[in-house]
């Protein structure tokens, strides 16, 4: 559990493992990086510039506020992806989701796209929910 509960960024977080969970709360990333073989993913209340999120077998959660800057890619090689609170031409959004039976793929991008995240799971599923302030 990383939880800072900070305005202060914290620079650069990189996590590796093989099996657990993960959590990222209340926190601010310049650079976010976590790659496993087995876990969850949950990341609320975060703001980081960059980031690479990637499981072999478990869910990714993340939960951005509706004003973020962000552009993201995610996959899924088996399960699919939920976007909670956005949709594809709402103001600034713009959401391409693909199925590629097993599995999903999405771009999207909302604002200017500042954050780059690149987010990837196996078999797993993955939300995006976007909060109002």
């Amino acid at each position: 559990l990383i939880n800072m509960g900070s305005d202060e960024s914290l620079g650069q977080i990189e996590v590796e493992q093989f099996a657990g969970d993960v959590t990222v709360a209340n926190s601010n990333v310049e650079y976010l990086s976590i790659d496993q073989r087995y876990g969850d993913i949950d990341i609320a209340n975060t703001l980081f510039d960059r980031g690479d999120l990637k499981t072999g077998v478990g869910n990714i959660s993340i939960q951005f506020k509706r004003e973020d800057s962000v552009r993201l890619t995610a996959k899924t090689r088996l399960r699919e992806i939920s976007l909670i609170g956005i949709a594809n031409g709402d103001p600034g959004v713009t959401a391409l989701m693909d199925t590629t039976w097993p599995g999903q793929e999405l771009e999207l991008q909302q604002w200017d796209g500042d954050a780059r995240i690149s987010i990837e799971t196996g078999i797993g599923e993955i939300l995006l929910e976007f909060i109002e302030p």
